[in-house]
């Protein structure tokens, strides 16, 4: 008896004690992820109902309000709330999606302007600007056509080129030449926001029309516009290889003399794309990736700064990547058959330089993939690791991280996948959605369907990598559109999210400096 009732107390604590001990083991991950995600805080305005294929386009503030521009089928909603979310207003811009092509948004001061290239006829095409005045969102937009394009048969296909600036904006297209050697010729505007134009530059280029492609145009200072062309040389069969025909050209146009300067960096026999350039006080730092067929293939990184004012190179160099980045971890898709490189599909979208000189690069992995044969959609687009590239001033690397991020869309534009960014000299701050099973480790699980998004905080410098994960599906009331997300204050971002058929603008508050 007593060992029976030495049994029955044993069995009996060992019960309470499995049931005391369950209800630790199940709550625990409950306060410990509650514990994790406190370092967000989120508040919503109310439930906004959209069509399955709409998406934002810019969040903003005007005034003490807060607004965002959704795209809905050939209609932009226009919504603005007060700070408190409350008294909302909206107001739609129809346009008409064979003649319209949406080109890009800016909101300044009490003003939301959508800028459309619209075309008139064949050959015919105008630069249209579509104005709100977001006081009163009732009233008939203002809609003007400030620029026009004609082309012939010389040159088809020739497009508006747009960089908006804080109070103003600029504008470049190559004018269509009369026969087939003609040399290509840029014009060249700014214009403020009350669409008065302020500068107009015409230059010819020395290169033929149709072996040039302009990259890109700046206007830092009245006196000087500085252009990157991609030019084109035309071979004959016996000198074709593995050398590439195009070369990069970066031009200093004086708009007072009509001269030009260039430089041409030394990269010649090599794949040299996706790159950036900046200007600043007549410098001119420029970068990107290249590849090298002739070596195996095997890819690199190349780095350009040179002084136009005082006609001085400074740096020209280019190396291949060696161990320390080829062997950085990876999200292990192989966008081919068979994969030609890790580095396969990355663009680089940032150019950065530190106080000190120093630069980083931040660039991301991007494919557009066909469907599979018999799919009820029509191409994917994926979204993939980001890497970091940081180099000293003479454009030697120093360190380099690459994180792996898997995010593939359907028929839309991947408008929750990328990343949102801040930077704070050299330290950098990244915030993207990835799959809810990564959210603690780095895996290769692909985000696709919308509820099984998380939200992922990194901040990094030379030295270290800080990782921390943000929010789930459920906490957030939908999947962020993180990429577009608008500073608004020190660590509060406005933020546009989506669950379902509707949507919500709100405020994401990080309980930690970015």
């Amino acid at each position: 008896m007593n060992g029976q009732k030495q049994n029955t107390c044993i069995v009996g604590y060992n019960y309470r004690s499995f049931t005391l001990i369950t209800l630790i083991c199940l709550l625990f991950p409950c306060i410990l992820s509650k514990s994790a995600y406190s370092q967000v805080g989120f508040k919503w305005g109310p439930a906004i109902k959209i069509p399955k294929s709409s998406y934002s386009l810019i969040n903003f503030t005007t005034g003490n309000r807060y607004g965002t521009v959704i795209k809905m089928g050939s209609g932009l909603k226009t919504v603005l709330y007060d700070t408190n979310f409350q008294n909302s207003t909206f107001s739609i811009y129809k346009f008409k999606k064979k003649t319209h092509t949406l080109l890009d948004i800016k909101a300044y001061k009490s003003h939301v302007f959508f800028f459309f290239q619209k075309k008139l006829d064949l050959n015919t095409k105008t630069l249209k600007i579509v104005r709100i005045n977001t006081d009163s969102l009732n009233k008939k937009p203002d809609e003007f056509d400030i620029l026009t394009l004609a082309e012939n048969r010389f040159a088809r296909d020739l497009d508006f080129r747009l960089k908006l600036k804080k109070d103003r904006f600029e504008v470049w297209y190559s004018d269509a030449p009369g026969s087939e050697d003609k040399p290509c010729f840029l014009i060249h505007s700014v214009f403020d926001y009350s669409l008065k134009r302020l500068v107009k530059n015409e230059v010819q280029l020395p290169v033929e029309h149709r072996l040039a492609s302009i990259l890109n145009c700046t206007f830092p200072a009245d006196s000087f516009l500085f252009i990157n062309t991609k030019e084109y040389e035309i071979r004959k069969i016996e000198k074709r290889g593995f050398n590439s025909n195009y070369k990069f050209v970066f031009y200093r146009y004086h708009t007072y003399s009509d001269s030009l300067d260039k430089v041409i960096p030394e990269i010649r026999q090599v794949y040299a794309d996706k790159g950036r350039m900046a200007i600043q006080d007549q410098l001119l730092c420029a970068s990107g990736y290249f590849s090298s067929k002739f070596e195996g293939p095997k890819d690199g990184f190349w780095f350009l700064k040179y002084d136009f004012k005082n006609q001085i190179l400074i740096i020209d160099t280019a190396y291949f990547f060696d161990k320390r980045i080829r062997s950085l971890p990876e999200n292990g898709y192989n966008y081919s058959l068979l994969k030609r490189s890790p580095f396969e599909g990355m663009y680089m979208d940032y150019l950065l330089e530190h106080s000190n000189g120093n630069f980083v690069s931040v660039s991301e992995q991007y494919f557009l993939i066909p469907a599979s044969f018999g799919s009820t959609h029509t191409f994917n687009r994926f979204y993939g690791d980001l890497l970091i590239v940081y180099t000293d001033k003479n454009g030697l690397l120093k360190k380099a991280y690459r994180i792996p991020k898997a995010q593939e869309t359907y028929n839309n534009f991947g408008e929750f996948s990328s990343y949102y960014i801040a930077k704070n000299d050299s330290a950098l701050t990244f915030i993207f959605n990835t799959h809810k099973k990564n959210k603690e480790h780095w895996k290769h699980k692909h985000l696709v369907r919308h509820k099984q998004s998380f939200l992922i905080y990194l901040r990094m410098d030379p030295k270290n990598l800080e990782r921390r994960p943000l929010s789930g599906y459920d906490e957030m009331e939908g999947i962020l559109q993180i990429r577009d997300a608008e500073e608004i204050s020190p660590n509060r971002l406005l933020v546009y999210a989506r669950k379902g058929r509707k949507a919500r603008l709100g405020v994401l508050k990080l309980n930690f400096n970015l």
